[in-house]
Order: structure tokens, then C-alpha cells, then sequence
């Protein structure tokens, strides 16, 4: 004797739901992970271009014998150039013309923090400070500092080395 089953063919509506759950749940965590790894590559290239400007700067104030400058606040940062004005000896800082050494805003949305020898957290929230915070010096010194740009760490040496962690 043959008994026969009653189910017809298809899925039961408690199925579905429970497939739509699940390819809502990898849809939201493919989005999730596309804007992460965006904001993550944005602090990347702002912390290398970054560390590029600076080295920059230190090979200038070494070539050209001279004193170059660094303001760093939450919305960027310049380079300055130190001029000596005969006959009256004035000192000054001057904003760097050069273009690598124009001023450069931080991308928006950016967790900044700068560490200097003297001070635990050194930015200035919306404008840059009246005159630099670090120096690289024409022997190749720089004064040391600790920036971090969200989970990027960029670090300068007194002896004049920078780098990213």
C-alpha cells in the first residue's frame, strides 16, 4: 500500500522569511564593511600624504639651509618658512609658497589627536595656530611629535625620521 503525501510543492511563507532575513543580514554587512574599508583608506592616504609633506619639508630646510615650520589644527595644516629681514635682524614666520608646502585640509570626519613634548593634545579645533608647533631644522631635526588620524599613527623623530604605524 502506497500512501501519499499531502505537501504540495513550494516553500512555506516562514522559509522565505527566514531567507530574506538572512540576505538582508549579508547585505547589511557587505555595506557596512564597504564604508569602513572607505573611511579606513581615507585616513591611509591622509596620513601618508601627510608623512610625505613633512619629509618633504625636512629635505628643504637641509637643501636650502633654512628653517621650516609646522602648524598642524582639526581642519589642516601649513608650512611656514623662518625669514631673517636685514638691516633690522626682524624674525618672522612666513606661509610657505611653495605648493607641496600650501596649506592642506584634513578630509572631513577625521579623529585627530597631536602629542608634542609639552603638551598632551596640541590642536587648535577650527583655525591654525599663529605660528608652527614643530620645527625641522637645516641639520635634519625635526621636533618631535606623536599625530594620530583616526587608527594611524604618524610619529616624528628628533632626528628627523617619520614614519606611520
Amino acid at each position: 500500500m502506497r500512501v501519499k503525501n499531502n505537501k504540495a510543492n513550494g516553500f512555506t511563507l516562514l522559509e522565505l522569511l527566514i531567507v530574506l532575513v538572512i540576505i538582508g543580514v549579508v547585505i547589511a554587512a557587505v555595506a557596512l564593511s564597504i564604508h569602513n574599508s572607505g573611511s579606513s583608506q581615507e585616513s591611509r592616504s591622509a596620513a601618508n600624504i601627510f608623512r610625505a609633506r613633512t619629509l618633504y619639508a625636512e629635505q628643504n630646510a637641509i637643501l636650502q639651509s633654512t628653517t621650516i615650520g609646522l602648524a598642524i589644527s582639526q581642519t589642516g595644516y601649513q608650512f611656514y618658512h623662518l625669514q631673517n629681514k636685514p638691516p633690522s635682524e626682524v624674525i618672522y614666520w612666513q606661509k610657505s609658497d611653495v605648493d607641496a608646502l600650501r596649506f592642506q585640509a584634513w578630509p572631513k570626519s577625521m579623529d585627530l589627536s597631536l602629542h608634542l613634548p609639552d603638551s598632551p593634545n596640541a590642536l587648535i579645533p577650527n583655525q591654525l595656530p599663529e605660528q608652527p608647533m614643530i620645527v625641522f631644522n637645516p641639520t635634519g631635526g625635526v621636533t618631535p611629535f606623536t599625530l594620530h588620524i583616526d587608527h594611524f599613527t604618524v610619529r616624528g623623530q628628533e632626528n628627523g625620521v617619520v614614519t606611520i604605524e
